[in-house]
């Protein structure tokens, strides 16, 4: 496992001591149906991880550089988050954003956040618009939760877990930030095969850093974490990556490597009917509502393609229908992303996983 001291030492010289960490959690109450006793608990829970509010400074003003360009800077296996921000495809290399955490962007002329956590190995974008109408941008706070981000808010300094999206203190305590389902995990190759005219986050990011080199040496495939975190689970490999689903106050766990030969599944989570599809392309799942004008379908395979069993016609990955009697109908898309086991579970304890 990665020497902890060493990476203090690296983002120190950095100016930015660490990323995120983790303190142990007590409560077993799914994250979508916290409870205010529990918020307590969590904030209670919350312990410093080093560094001040933005000592791991997020990208404030991205810039980006061609497809070509970026071909130049990385190689095709490199892990970005390839995001679609008003139409136009984007990737975050994670050897960048391993030391900034947060990328501040926006959208329709409204802010958005494209957050990672090196620790929990989960990417979420959330919208920068509160529950009142103020927007705001997010920064790291410095502050570890069950070894994942604590972001805080500019507008009222509350504190959200990444991977709760959950106030817990602060002025917005309680209040729930709206996830926004853009983005995918996948390989720089892959996104720019997909989207050759996407747009890469350049490495001038205003910060000096040593992008490329990877602070976190084996962590991602070790059976440790930096700091403790409960609950834990041995079903799976602490480090095995799952695809997180919530919805209704319930959880779901897509194994992602196992489903990638299953390639298409009906589930559903709390009282709504989803679909969970996989992409070859880009080796992502996306999880998708089964409502159409039709009412809810189901879908399965037939031959190499899916279908929906009530009308035959046949979907994209995407979630549109390319053929038949629903052609260019689209489902809505329900957000769903690659994490870590460990880290799902620990926020998730009564998580359902997919068999």
């Amino acid at each position: 496992m990665v020497d902890r001291r060493r990476f203090l030492a690296l983002v120190g010289a950095a100016l930015a001591a660490q990323a995120c960490g983790t303190a142990v959690r007590t409560g077993t109450t799914p994250a979508e149906t916290a409870s205010g006793d529990d918020l307590d608990a969590i904030a209670d829970a919350i312990t410093s991880g080093g560094p001040p509010p933005d000592g791991i400074p997020p990208i404030e003003k991205p810039q980006y550089v061609s497809a070509a360009e970026g071909s130049k800077q990385w190689k095709d296996d490199t892990v970005v988050e390839g995001v679609l921000i008003d139409g136009q495809p984007r990737a975050y290399p994670r050897a960048i954003t391993v030391w900034h955490e947060i990328v501040n962007e926006t959208t329709g002329g409204k802010p958005v956040s494209i957050t990672y956590c090196p620790l929990t190995g989960s990417a979420l974008v959330f919208s920068g618009e509160l529950g009142d109408g103020r927007t705001t941008t997010f920064g790291t706070s410095g502050k570890l939760y069950n070894s994942n981000l604590v972001m805080y808010d500019r507008a009222t300094k509350s504190l959200w877990p990444q991977l709760l999206g959950v106030a817990v203190s602060g002025e917005r305590k309680g209040q729930r930030l709206r996830e926004l389902p853009l983005a995918v995990t996948t390989t720089f190759g892959r996104w720019k095969a997909r989207y050759p005219e996407t747009l890469v986050l350049s490495k001038e990011t205003g910060h000096i850093r040593t992008y490329g080199l990877w602070p976190y040496g084996d962590y991602d495939t070790s059976s440790g974490t930096i700091f403790p975190v409960t609950p834990t689970d041995e079903r799976f490999h602490p480090k095995k990556v799952v695809v997180g689903v919530r919805a209704g106050g319930e959880a779901l766990a897509i194994p992602k490597q196992e489903f990638a030969s299953r390639r298409v599944a009906n589930v559903e989570l709390g009282g709504t009917g989803l679909v969970a599809l996989h992409d070859g392309a880009l080796d992502t799942v996306r999880v998708f509502t089964r409502a159409t004008s039709k009412g809810e379908v189901r879908f399965a395979l037939r031959g190499d393609a899916v279908v929906d069993e009530e009308t035959g016609s046949r979907w994209s990955p995407e979630g549109r229908a390319t053929a038949g009697e629903l052609a260019n109908a689209a489902l809505e898309r329900v957000n769903a992303y690659d994490v870590m086991w460990f880290a799902w579970f620990g926020f998730n304890p009564r998580t359902k996983v997919l068999s």
